[in-house]
């Protein structure tokens, strides 16, 4: 019922919640038998997947949907929290290597971004624990974050309010990951950037646009880069690397309680390519690109074309901003993975710089990261869905 990712990991109500015996390694939550709240969410999962399965091709705006618009004092009611501070332990300027030297597997899974020339990834296997990593990146602070459960991964800038910032793990809100910030202890939405609690509330971090993908296909296109990978101190800490991939079959059991709302358009644990353009956000979920030939989606968000670009083969995907010199462009794919305009045969590659085209400005990147759907339908309930009559 799940997607399909690195190792096939199914939807909250197909998932082995565990054995009070299996614990994950230090630092981290225990999982347990069903408990009474368990077994009634699991029930209502249930109620809500036959709905689910036909509402994956159907657009979120269609009547028989109404997104649940919550007041603030009910959606970040202390009821949906799971407060432990520094039960992952953040790392600031982590100690880095040139991609040449790196020790990672070509299936290993890693977090790149490019900021102006530098290109850094950044091992998820260290990311799945610290869950958030503060580091400077071509000349600019930038806050890394990760959470495991859900999937989600985004770089954000860390300066705000005049001053650059440091980022630890605070906890878990409706089942994503909640940070805080060292200088003032508010607190941070991991996957929108928001600030909903402290001196800082209402403040956003600044995303920074960075792809999910496999070791082999981010080193093929940034060689020149570097690349953080566990730092020794942590040795101890980290989970197995089989525990930190998309797709596992894991879900802690202090997590339930705090998600009194799942979304039944998709299944709970789907992976979806996710896009914010201004207040407008869309999901586009791995198993109706994967049906694409091509794996490419012309769109149009918020009044910005867009293109989506899926690899089904490392199950990663980017969107990019489909402008250029004025023009908009559509895109198809070319069988060694770039991004090709039909009208003029340029092509681009997937951080949409133009290919052999020296000193030219390429493609602006958007707010995009990849999520299991009831992450991303938590963080914005109103959020539509992608489907193939779109486009």
């Amino acid at each position: 019922m799940g997607e399909q990712g690195h190792g096939s990991r199914r939807s909250l109500a197909e998932s082995s919640w565990g054995d009070p015996s299996d614990t994950m390694r230090p630092g981290a939550a225990q999982v347990h038998r069903f408990g009474w709240r368990r077994m009634a969410l699991l029930t209502f999962v249930l109620l809500s997947v036959g709905a689910a399965a036909l509402a994956l091709l159907s657009d979120s705006t269609s009547p028989e949907w109404t997104p649940v618009r919550e007041p603030e004092n009910v959606r970040f009611h202390e009821s949906r929290f799971d407060r432990k501070p520094d039960l992952f332990l953040s790392v600031s300027d982590p100690r880095v290597v040139p991609s040449s030297l790196a020790t990672l597997n070509d299936d290993d899974e890693v977090l790149g971004l490019v900021v102006g020339d530098e290109e850094r990834a950044y091992d998820v296997l260290a990311l799945a624990y610290h869950h958030v990593v503060n580091d400077t990146v071509g000349g600019r602070p930038v806050a890394m974050t990760y959470c495991l459960i859900c999937s989600s991964g985004i770089a954000f800038e860390r300066e705000c309010d005049g001053r650059a910032l440091t980022f630890g793990y605070h906890g878990i809100w409706n089942g994503t990951a909640v940070l805080y910030d060292h200088q003032t202890d508010s607190k941070w939405l991991q996957i929108s950037g928001e600030c909903i609690e402290g001196s800082l509330k209402g403040q956003w971090l600044k995303p920074i646009n960075c792809r999910h993908t496999v070791w082999s296909e981010w080193l093929a296109a940034h060689l020149d880069g570097t690349v953080m990978q566990t730092q020794r101190e942590f040795a101890d800490a980290y989970f197995p690397r089989s525990k930190t991939s998309r797709g596992n079959d894991f879900f802690p059991a202090n997590f339930p309680s705090t998600m009194q709302y799942l979304d039944p358009r998709l299944p709970v644990s789907a992976l979806c390519c996710c896009i914010r353009i201004g207040q407008e956000t869309r999901a586009y979920p791995f198993s109706a690109l994967a049906q694409l030939e091509g794996g490419v989606v012309n769109d149009v968000l918020g009044g910005t074309p867009v293109v989506v670009a899926f690899n089904g083969d490392t199950q990663s995907a980017t969107a990019l901003a489909r402008e250029y010199n004025g023009e908009t462009i559509t895109f198809c794919r070319t069988a060694d993975g770039y991004l090709k305009d039909l009208k003029t045969g340029q092509e681009f590659d997937l951080e949409g710089r133009p290919r052999n085209v020296e000193e030219a400005s390429g493609l602006r990147k958007l707010y995009t990261l990849q999520s299991e759907w009831y992450g991303w339908a938590a963080t914005w309930p109103e959020t539509t869905i992608w489907n193939r009559a779109r486009g």
